[in-house]
């Protein structure tokens, strides 16, 4: 049974193991949370099979993006992203790809991955792909016919300067929210600058209106969950 459990640590076997004689046993509050708080720090080791998944799901992805064509279906993108995979040794989803085109690429989530590309469109690619249960996790956006509309561009790079500016911030020391109202402000910034939004910024911040542009969180612990456990700390919002 331990060598079993063992091979399926390493992928060979990638299911869920059953051992009857632990079902029973409790694990309190400050048990888990040392568990929990161990997977956060990663060794050596598992820094280079992070590296690796992440490493191989980059290439699967810059490949995807080269045979992505209007005209194509959502999932056949999805298709070719596994494809890619596959051909880089990653054989099993950290989670099930994103792959949507225009306003599905609006939907937080979307999995549906059924509809036909469009000329003129942007597309959105969110996989990753894990090596021996180390997962990595990717989003890229970019236009269907291999050029941004100056609409396109503008937006891009909203997006990329607060991509960059978060990236520089992060050091010890430092809370999570900081860098995300930081994320939030750059990006509430730039739309209010294309018109997109209107009014007083500050109020507009104060009534959450940037939520509806960004509607999630900048980021998240990895590890041998896509979404890691661990992070939040007592008395920490």
């Amino acid at each position: 049974e331990e060598a079993e459990f063992l091979a399926g640590l390493t992928g060979e076997i990638h299911s869920f193991v059953e051992y009857p004689e632990v079902k029973n046993v409790v694990f309190d509050a400050a048990l888990k949370t040392a568990i929990v708080e161990c997977r956060v720090l990663k060794s050596e080791d598992e820094m280079i099979l992070i590296q690796s998944a992440c490493d191989g799901t980059s290439k699967a992805f810059r490949e995807t993006m080269k045979m992505v064509k209007a005209g194509m279906v959502e999932y056949q993108a999805d298709a070719t992203l596994n494809y890619h995979a596959y051909m880089e040794g990653l054989r099993f989803h950290s989670f099930p790809a994103i792959t949507g085109a225009g306003p599905s690429a609006s939907t937080l989530h979307y999995t549906a991955n059924n509809k036909v590309i469009k000329p003129g469109q942007m597309m959105l690619i969110d996989g990753g792909f894990e090596d021996k249960c180390y997962a990595a996790d990717i989003t890229r956006t970019f236009p269907v016919d291999g050029k941004f509309t100056e609409r396109q561009k503008a937006l891009y790079n909203i997006v990329l300067k607060a991509n960059i500016e978060c990236i520089e911030m992060i050091r010890p020391g430092l809370h999570w929210k900081d860098i995300h109202d930081h994320a939030t402000n750059v990006i509430a910034q730039g739309l209010h600058d294309l018109g997109i939004l209107v009014g007083d910024l500050a109020e507009a911040k104060k009534l959450y209106i940037p939520s509806i542009f960004f509607p999630h969180g900048l980021g998240h612990l990895m590890g041998l969950e896509v979404h890691d456990v661990g992070g939040f700390i007592e008395g920490v919002p």
